[in-house]
């Protein structure tokens, strides 16, 4: 077999399995480390090998961080260097097998990033809402290809 560095994984192999891993979504969008870190989190924290609360908590400080900057005056990294998105966020979703509620958190923090549009806030309860679900150990995400046709 070919090992390239999509195909090695250090520390287990929760991206592995992934059509589209979330780095290669992340670099072809040409979106900022905090962001990343979001997208890459709400991707495996559910999945084996993620670390599900932990990874949870964390987006919720990143959301807080970036709310933080953005009252600064600072914004997101793609919106200094627009440009089409190689890889748009549905289609991420679809193909990996994501549920609506991480679809829409990746939507609303890539279109966030690319100064498109400033729904942090939303975000942020998002995050609130899946981790209240997570720790009561009921929440089931709803496969995005689902949750559109109804």
């Amino acid at each position: 077999m070919n090992t390239t560095p999509l195909t090695t994984q250090i520390g287990g192999d929760h991206y592995k399995g992934f059509a589209i891993q979330p780095v290669e979504y992340i670099h072809q969008n040409n979106l900022g480390f905090l962001v990343g870190c979001i997208i890459k989190r709400i991707c495996r924290f559910n999945r084996s090998g993620g670390k599900g609360l932990e990874d949870l908590r964390k987006i919720s400080h990143e959301i807080d961080l970036l709310i933080d900057q953005h009252n600064k005056g600072f914004i997101g990294l793609g919106s200094l260097k627009p440009r089409p998105l190689m890889i748009y966020p549905k289609l991420f979703c679809e193909i990996n097998g994501l549920g609506y509620e991480q679809f829409t958190l990746i939507e609303l923090v890539t279109q966030y990033d690319r100064g498109i549009d400033n729904e942090l806030l939303q975000a942020k309860q998002l995050v609130l809402d899946i981790i209240a679900a997570f720790q009561r150990s009921n929440w089931i995400p709803v496969l995005l290809e689902k949750r559109v046709q109804s």
